[in-house]
């Protein structure tokens, strides 16, 4: 049997309202191997991952074409920003929120943690940065007409597990599919990329953390 959670309440998406659920895809339901552990080692992996309907190769590499073929060095310019908003943004407001909920329980997460017994591995399968991105860009297919995307938010697909350092035994695996959350404007004049889709790894590391910190309390309960 598959544990799913309560599916966050997302923010009106297009005519309906979006959510984004969390399920478990693999191994120990209970997660009884995180009781006695006080740290966690993190990880992060974008291998494979897909933006938008196309890989992330692919959209990379037009996306850099276009722009300098606009204006010369833009391209490249804008391939290492979208590199470097992972370690920037998402992974340290990711963390932030997860060890917020974590803390209570007497836990932490970090990277550089050498004491740790397991290691989380986020692994972000799918980004959408939706609306802007498909206005600038004509490379990015339009499924739909234009004036729709104003109110389809920026949204992330998420795996993540635990690994046992020692034996590299997975543990654990969760699924989040569509995360987001909607903060500020994301209009086209204003719109970007990193703060949009930050707001996803923080409700990502929200979940995550609240979820970790119900497995030790049911733990501690069950005892």
């Amino acid at each position: 049997m598959k544990i799913i959670l309560f599916p966050f309440l997302g923010i009106m998406m297009l005519a309906g309202t979006g959510t984004n659920a969390q399920k478990i895809t693999y191994g120990d339901e209970a997660m009884t191997f995180l009781a006695g552990e006080s740290c966690f080692k993190i990880q992060y992996k974008y291998h494979g991952m897909v933006v938008g309907d196309v890989s992330e190769t692919v959209y990379r590499t037009n996306k850099r074409n276009y722009l300098n073929e606009k204006t010369p060095g833009k391209g490249n310019e804008w391939e290492k920003s979208w590199i470097e908003a992972r370690s920037k943004y998402y992974e340290p407001k990711f963390e932030e929120l997860l060890n917020k909920y974590l803390a209570k329980k007497g836990v932490s997460v970090s990277k550089n943690d050498t004491s740790a017994k397991y290691r989380m591995v986020v692994r972000t399968l799918k980004t959408d940065p939706i609306y802007p991105e498909r206005y600038y860009y004509p490379f990015y297919p339009l499924p739909f007409p234009l004036h729709h995307y104003s109110t389809y938010n920026p949204n992330v697909d998420f795996e993540v597990s635990w690994i046992e350092i020692a034996t590299d035994s997975l543990m654990a695996k969760v699924e989040m599919i569509n995360t987001s959350h909607f903060e500020g404007d994301y209009y086209i004049d204003n719109f970007k990329p990193s703060k949009s889709l930050v707001d996803s790894y923080a409700v990502a590391g929200k979940k995550i953390g609240k979820f970790m910190s119900n497995s030790i309390q049911a733990i501690k309960k069950g005892r």
